[in-house]
């Protein structure tokens, strides 16, 4: 079974979880269609607040988090925008810290799959950056099976991440946890920042030849170590992003031949991109897993939405501009890299 199936299958579960209404009604709450109260420039300060808080938690794209987080940084976004933000009640806050804790408890688990004579377990979890990392000694869950974190928890020791680290010789272990945790998280970041900012068609002319060049040198191990656990971040956000958005929708959106106006694709160094117009439809922020049928060949595939531009012609209407990368069966974006590197190692 790849790590995809069993995500697909530890998901499909969520989608008849006794939690699944509760923990969407709280999100609903929240939300409570405030966009539509809008008019012209003349919002009250509270509806305004709400909307801030809410595109500010949908922007951060760290699911439940980036509510909890926005609701922290009440204070802060009242003062710089001038607006009042409404607390969430005593039970929002409480389930979301529920869930929150049980994507994180399972973030864990996965990531003990790195050698224990290695530090760096913070690094690669993908809430180390916004603090959100911190989980209680003796953590229990009790809205996700405990047998179901296990089963995904053995098929994610599968990721071609850690076949990267098996290449990686014991004796250099004690040099690579010489690294503070921060700066290697700082690099992790500076890495998907320029893999994000070169497209999803290409990738970054500089970050490709800087990691050729490391690659063929002896002292080659750091490189080799932080493209490993990039590509194991990476797939944990998909995971995370797949159990949110199986908590708030039925299924995935799909985009195929009867909303396609025109795509383009390319393979590179890093990955493979998608670029696709289609008729409106109801995708929301980056990171949002899709799933996409290349008309011609008819192959499916699922990708993580990078970006959506939105325009309008008087032909069709209002059109989406989606900017998708492809997730490969470890549901990591960057598998290319992977590939490659594996290759030369």
């Amino acid at each position: 079974m790849t790590i995809k199936q069993a995500v697909f299958e530890f998901t499909s579960k969520i989608l008849t979880s006794e939690y699944k209404k509760l923990i969407k009604d709280i999100i609903n709450e929240i939300e409570d269609d405030n966009i539509q109260t809008k008019e012209g420039n003349n919002l009250p300060k509270s509806k305004l607040g709400k909307i801030i808080r809410n595109q500010s938690a949908r922007n951060a794209n760290i699911q439940f988090y980036g509510y909890l987080l926005a609701h922290q940084r009440k204070d802060e976004i009242e003062k710089e925008l001038d607006c009042t933000v409404p607390s969430l009640t005593e039970k929002q806050v409480s389930t979301l810290q529920d869930i929150h804790n049980e994507i994180l408890y399972l973030n864990y688990k996965c990531i003990e799959n790195l050698p224990r004579q290695l530090k760096h377990h913070y690094a690669i979890n993908p809430y180390f950056e916004y603090n959100g990392h911190v989980l209680k000694n003796k953590y229990s869950p009790f809205i996700f099976d405990h047998e179901e974190i296990q089963k995904l928890k053995n098929t994610f020791s599968q990721h071609k991440g850690f076949k990267l680290i098996e290449k990686i010789d014991n004796s250099d272990f004690n040099e690579l946890n010489k690294i503070n945790t921060e700066r290697l998280v700082g690099g992790i970041i500076a890495f998907e920042k320029s893999i994000i900012k070169a497209g999803v068609k290409r990738s970054p002319k500089d970050l490709e030849d800087t990691f050729k060049k490391q690659l063929k040198l002896s002292a080659k191990t750091p490189v080799l170590y932080m493209i490993a656990l990039l590509c194991i971040k990476e797939s944990l956000k998909n995971i995370n992003q797949l159990i949110y958005q199986s908590f708030i929708h039925n299924k995935l959106l799909s985009i195929d031949k009867n909303n396609i106006i025109n795509y383009s694709s390319s393979s590179h160094y890093i990955g493979e991109g998608f670029i696709v117009e289609t008729q409106l439809l109801p995708v929301s922020n980056p990171a949002q897993i899709v799933i996409f049928i290349e008309p011609h060949r008819n192959d499916t595939v699922f990708c993580r939405l990078e970006k959506n531009i939105y325009s309008f012609s008087k032909e069709i209407g209002q059109v989406s501009k989606l900017y998708l990368r492809k997730l490969d069966d470890d549901l990591n974006p960057f598998y290319n890299l992977v590939k490659e590197t594996l290759q030369v190692v």
